[in-house]
């Protein structure tokens, strides 16, 4: 069972979403959730993005599809953003490989995250007896 530990609220390109951290066990992962989709980012540890801005990650090369950049509106739980923290953001893709793109975001003054992102789909919510 996953637990949330942390939600970041982000805002650019003109909407704002919250990115909900889980933890179980020692495995954190995050994911965003825009109207109806749910996407899971998982940390790419070891991977770079060369200076064309691709990649290359399970014998696949990625490129960008999308950038942009958003900012940190509110934040709970257990993280190290802030209120005020801003991200810039590539979007990577491959033609051959529908269900996974890559996440690349780079925290103003901080470090470079990349990611790979995939639709999930939550099963259940568990509300643990007392709490709301």
């Amino acid at each position: 069972m996953w637990t949330v530990s942390a939600v970041i609220t982000e805002r650019g390109g003109g909407r704002e979403w919250p990115t909900v951290g889980l933890t179980r066990g020692s495995q954190t992962v995050w994911i965003t959730v825009d109207g109806d989709d749910v996407v899971r980012y998982e940390p790419l540890p070891g991977v770079q993005i060369g200076a064309e801005e691709r990649l290359t990650w399970n014998g696949r090369t990625y490129g960008v599809s999308d950038r942009g950049s958003y900012t940190v509106t509110a934040v709970a739980g257990d993280t190290e953003a802030a209120i005020g923290d801003r991200a810039a953001y590539l979007t990577l893709t491959n033609d051959q490989d529908a269900e996974h793109w890559i996440s690349v975001e780079q925290w103003d003054g901080g470090p470079t995250e990349i990611s790979v992102a995939r639709p999930w789909q939550i099963d259940r919510v568990i509300v643990p007896p007392g709490r709301s």
